[in-house]
């Protein structure tokens, strides 16, 4: 299925729950933020580093993670919701 129709068939549910579509990205379909864009840009950030919970398939894994900044962590979920209830209970990021 290419993107349009995904989004066709996604968009309400994804969007709903506060997902961003997103068009440029070839592997991943929605974003939804995990910080604050001005706090990560006050740490020297760039809006690229910013955790963010994904949907999509990278051809090697495909579903829900949460990228880092560094690293992408695949979640074992099958729904939006339940993706966002672990990444809601995740207080903070923090580079080593």
């Amino acid at each position: 299925m290419n993107k349009e129709n995904f989004f066709k068939k996604n968009d309400k549910k994804f969007l709903g729950l506060g997902f961003q579509k997103d068009e440029q990205d070839p592997f991943f379909y929605y974003y939804m933020n995990l910080a604050n864009s001005e706090e990560v840009q006050d740490k020297g950030f760039d809006d690229d580093d910013m955790p963010k919970l994904l949907f999509g398939n990278t051809g090697i894994n495909k579903g829900f993670c949460i990228y880092t900044g560094l690293h992408f962590v695949w979640l074992g979920c099958g729904t939006p919701e339940e993706a966002m209830e672990i990444s809601n209970n995740i207080v903070a990021f923090e580079e080593c």
